[in-house]
């Protein structure tokens, strides 16, 4: 089965979109993907740190949402408790992709968020309505936010400004959970760099996104007392967390 949908298999299919689609993909995910136009508003509710995509490798930002894989500690029954929505969860679950030189929208196959419905995202004869209008608008603009990021995290990792670090967590019972193939910056690089290269930085934004990212470490406390409060709750997989130390991961082979 094919990951995507074109917009005219979702039209032959019916498909309509749920409500709040965007809550249900976040409320599974451990991890959320970001642009640079989302990190300023995320670091209020969540650490920011960069990884490698797994399937082609490039580095991307990531809001890391919970310390236990398929959850999100900052999205319940109740909805979406952060102060900003980030463009991937406004765009999902149409994306924009570059095919053979033009852009094209599809849709990811997930039968979580589309279903059959009377009003489906597309007509037989192909008009997108409302909804689907507002998807593919947002896509594209999470295209060009994506291709932002990478200018900015190769800038970075060009300036040797990326540190692999390990956060290793200690439950009150239990082994040791060592989180790695995570990135930061290096705040004493940052700090070290010439009169020119900080201009540089300035001039592109990537200084604004260096200095958010080190900012947004200090959620990691507010991470962790959400965990404890569903622990505490006897929420299957959440083992009280007592301590968290950041490491620097040197066999990371990540740089």
């Amino acid at each position: 089965m094919s990951r995507f949908l074109t917009p005219q298999q979702l039209a032959a299919q019916r498909l309509g979109l749920v409500p709040d689609a965007g809550l249900v993909y976040a409320a599974r995910a451990h991890l959320l993907p970001l642009t640079v136009a989302d990190v300023s508003s995320m670091v209020c509710d969540f650490p920011v740190l960069v990884s490698r995509n797994s399937e082609d490798g490039t580095l991307m930002l990531s809001a890391l949402c919970s310390f236990v894989p398929g959850h999100n500690l900052l999205a319940d029954a109740q909805g979406w408790q952060a102060v900003y929505r980030p463009l991937a969860l406004q765009a999902y679950p149409c994306y924009c992709l570059l095919q053979d030189g033009q852009r094209q929208f599809v849709f990811a196959a997930d039968p979580q968020v589309l279903q059959p419905a009377a009003t489906p995202l597309f007509a037989d004869d192909g008009a997108a309505d409302a909804a689907a209008q507002r998807l593919m608008h947002n896509a594209q603009e999470l295209y060009e936010q994506e291709r932002r990021t990478y200018l900015s995290l190769q800038q970075l990792h060009t300036l040797k400004l990326l540190r692999p670090v390990e956060l290793q967590l200690q439950p009150e019972q239990g082994e040791l959970q060592r989180i790695r193939g995570l990135m930061t910056i290096d705040e004493d690089l940052l700090h070290s760099v010439d009169a020119t290269t900080l201009k540089t930085l300035q001039q592109t934004g990537s200084l604004q996104l260096a200095q958010s990212l080190l900012n947004s470490l200090l959620q990691l406390n507010r991470l962790i007392q959400r965990h404890n409060q569903r622990a505490a709750l006897g929420q299957p997989g959440f083992r009280r967390i007592q301590q968290l130390k950041i490491e620097i991961d040197r066999d990371s082979g990540f740089l």
